[in-house]
């Protein structure tokens, strides 16, 4: 192995450990909500709102990736889902200033209710791959009882940022960002955009 490649590794682990050290909002508490059975049998999932765009600053920085709400057909499941950019992505949107993107945190659901569930913690190099929260019914909450009109649903995500630049230089967001995306609202067919976007200001 190589010492600028032994070198990159233990600046991604020094990352890694930082970041777990700082994020409070990692892995909290999910209440006890009702998950989705039998999800994926007999129907592919599919996004049930527009994707809301995740970036580093100001909504001008690189992009990270895209979070989303999906449903599965055939269970009545709802989930959260962050599909994750590349770092070749994020070279060709700066001008290869970014080696990679260090992201933790967790994804999770709220409803109409603003209850909060389905918390799936993340520690991971934003490279394409795919992050999603627990599977929740759609039709009960989380004492039970069914969803009044108009059943509706956000993919939330509590994330925070380093980055690696060319010169080997670490440098963290802000702070952690707590981000809602767009809803759907399933006894209508309706969703609702987030204006207030995918970053963290400063």
């Amino acid at each position: 192995m190589s010492l600028r490649s032994l070198s990159r590794k233990m600046t991604y682990l020094t990352a890694a450990f930082a970041l777990a050290a700082g994020l409070g909002v990692a892995g909290a508490s999910s209440a006890a909500a009702v998950p989705a059975q039998n999800c994926g049998a007999r129907t592919q999932p599919v996004p049930v709102d527009y994707g809301l765009k995740l970036t580093t600053d100001n909504n001008i920085g690189p992009k990270l990736g895209d979070l989303y709400l999906g449903y599965f057909g055939d269970c009545r499941g709802v989930y959260a889902e962050i599909r994750w950019d590349t770092p070749e992505d994020r070279n060709l949107q700066t001008g290869a200033q970014w080696l990679d993107a260090h992201v933790e945190g967790s994804i999770y659901l709220e409803d109409e209710n603003s209850k909060k569930f389905g918390y799936v913690p993340f520690a991971l190099t934003a490279n394409g791959s795919t992050t999603t929260s627990k599977i929740m019914t759609i039709d009960k909450d989380m004492d039970g009882n069914n969803y009044a009109a108009p059943k509706a649903f956000y993919p939330r995500v509590d994330l925070r940022v380093a980055q690696i630049d060319q010169a080997g230089g670490l440098t963290y967001g802000p702070h952690a960002c707590y981000i809602s995306g767009n809803s759907h609202t399933f006894s209508d067919g309706g969703w609702q955009k987030n204006a207030g976007g995918g970053y963290c200001a400063g």
